[in-house]
């Protein structure tokens, strides 16, 4: 079972995901933004990217 201290750590990191979230996203305005970054990614991080996601 978890302790305060825990939850408190878990709740303090979603938390400021949700800040850096909000910070960052502020300047997108489209989905297109979004998805792809407005196409300014290098192919080796969205390589990267799919790798530690997919686990290839």
């Amino acid at each position: 079972m978890l302790g305060h201290i825990d939850v408190m750590i878990i709740g303090l990191a979603l938390i400021g995901t949700l800040v850096i979230g909000i910070y960052y996203g502020r300047g997108i305005k489209t989905f297109q933004k979004y998805a792809v970054g407005s196409r300014k990614m290098a192919t080796s991080v969205i390589t990267l990217s799919l790798v530690a996601t997919c686990g290839l």
